[in-house]
């Protein structure tokens, strides 16, 4: 069985988290839920903790939530949940990441997704995807950015369909097989 890494701050996306959980278990898949978020307590409960992730980074959550800049915070708690995936995925024990969140949840997931090597599925969920400053984040990596085109703030159907569709990529992209062998050439 495949399993996803699923990346948010669940203080504020709980409630899509736990949605898009559903959807991968439906198609057979398993979700490892991790919270990076910094600013309240998460609304579901996460495999990984924001404790853990802050300590992968080197730090407390109680260093990180006295950080003034959230983006700086935010970015801190993308570093430690990078070792964490990236760990995580030379054990064997991810084969992709979907990342949900509006602009600093985007820089968790990115940040994370940056960590692991190309050619291991990420898809990141995103109200910013449109923003031209995301190229900063995306960078040369093999990020899939998919556009909310709605703020990720709740469930409605319009959501609920871009999560859905989120999730049947990152699960067909983990399963898929890539047989191809390294020639030297590019």
């Amino acid at each position: 069985m495949k399993t996803v890494l699923v990346v948010a701050a669940l203080d504020t996306k709980g409630t899509e988290v736990a949605f898009c959980r559903e959807q991968i278990e439906a198609l057979g898949a398993k979700a490892l839920i991790m919270d990076g978020g910094v600013l309240e307590k998460p609304t579901i409960e996460p495999d990984i903790t924001r404790e853990e992730v802050a300590a992968a980074a080197g730090t407390t959550i109680e260093q990180v939530k006295q950080i003034p800049s959230e983006g700086d915070a935010i970015g801190l708690q993308a570093r430690g949940a990078g070792v964490i995936a990236l760990r995580l995925y030379r054990e064997g024990k991810i084969h992709g990441v979907l990342g949900i969140g509006g602009s600093m949840g985007t820089v968790l997931g990115t940040g994370v997704m940056r960590a692991l090597p190309i050619g291991v599925p990420k898809f990141m969920v995103s109200s910013q995807a449109g923003n031209p400053a995301m190229s900063l984040l995306v960078g040369t990596t093999d990020i899939c950015m998919l556009h909310s085109v709605a703020d990720v703030v709740g469930l409605n159907h319009f959501t609920g369909m871009i999560f859905t569709r989120a999730c049947g990529g990152i699960v067909g992209m983990a399963r898929t097989q890539v047989k191809s062998k390294r020639t030297g050439k590019r």
